[in-house]
Order: structure tokens, then sequence, then C-alpha cells
């Protein structure tokens, strides 16, 4: 599964989503997006199928902030609770944030939520980044500011992943 070669008449400016409300038409536009571009985007994946409160305040503080947010993205079960949409290209994202809240207890398993998910949504191209509802009610401002910065960063091309921190933590430690 690293590959896929798409065939279609259709390309993905021909689907008019204003003549429809039909979920398998959006999603359909959205999969030709991906496989024309390469990469998912944000023009159709702004589809909302639940309210999750504490994904909802952390999306109000960060428009409050002046980022341009949209809440649950994408069409499978590896759903991004926050993402930030690119200033530079409004059709992008710049950042995924993954909280603790519906999406992350609806996977089945741990391996799928902490390991499977992440994975698999890095491998897509997206920069991800955490929330945990317990950080954020003992101390809310800090998680806030955390966040931000690594908007910041992402938005000047100087984000580095989670993941890549882990290793570099990993390597260093054992030089030692």
């Amino acid at each position: 599964r690293y590959g896929m070669k798409v065939f279609s008449t259709l390309r993905s400016e021909q689907i008019d989503l204003k003549r429809t409300t039909a979920e398998g038409v959006a999603g359909l536009k959205e999969f030709l997006e991906y496989a024309e571009k390469g990469e998912y985007t944000a023009a159709t994946s702004n589809h909302i199928y639940y309210k999750d409160g504490f994904v909802e305040k952390v999306a109000e503080v960060l428009r409050s902030k002046g980022y341009d947010v949209k809440t649950n993205i994408g069409s499978s079960g590896y759903r991004i609770d926050i993402g930030i949409v690119n200033p530079s290209d409004q059709t992008s994202y710049i950042m995924g944030i993954l909280c603790d809240g519906y999406n992350y207890n609806s996977s089945r398993t741990a391996r799928d939520r902490e390991i499977v998910q992440v994975g698999t949504l890095r491998r897509l191209g997206w920069k991800i980044c955490r929330i945990w509802t317990m950080d954020w009610w003992s101390d809310k401002d800090a998680v806030i500011k955390e966040i931000c910065s690594k908007i910041e960063a992402a938005i000047a091309g100087k984000y580095i992943d989670e993941s890549d921190n882990k290793g570099k933590r990993t390597r260093e430690t054992s030089k030692h």
C-alpha cells in the first residue's frame, strides 16, 4: 500500500458541492483532490459530524488568537480534531491537533490511537501535536502558549515534530 494510480475523466474542480448535500459526493471530491495534489487539502474537509465540547473550546481559543481553525477533519477513523489552516495557502493545513476527546476515545485499541493513527497522519504529511484534557484543565494558559508557539514554528517552517524530538532524545541518551 505504498502507491496508488487513479484514472478518472472527472476532476475535483468539476464537482460542485453547492448542488448536493450527499456525503459520498463530498468524499469523492476530497479523494480526487488528494489524488491530484498528493496532499490533504482544506477545501472540502470542514464537515462537522459531531460536536466535542473540549475540541470546540480549544478551537474557540485558537480562533480568538487569530488562527483560521477547522474541526473534525477527514472522512476516515483517523480524523484530525483541530486543523490550523495555512495562512499563506488557504487550501492546506499547517498543523493538525489531536485531543483526547471523542475521536481519541472512539479508537478500538490504544495501539490504534497512539501509534497507527498518528503514524498514518504523519505519513500523509500532517504535522501533529496533542492537547490533553487534564493539562488543559490544570493550566490552560500554558497549553495555549505551547500550542501557539508550535503553530508559529510550523508557519515559519521550523516546527520539529514531537516524534522527531523523542527520536533525538533517544539517540542522544544512547550515546552516553
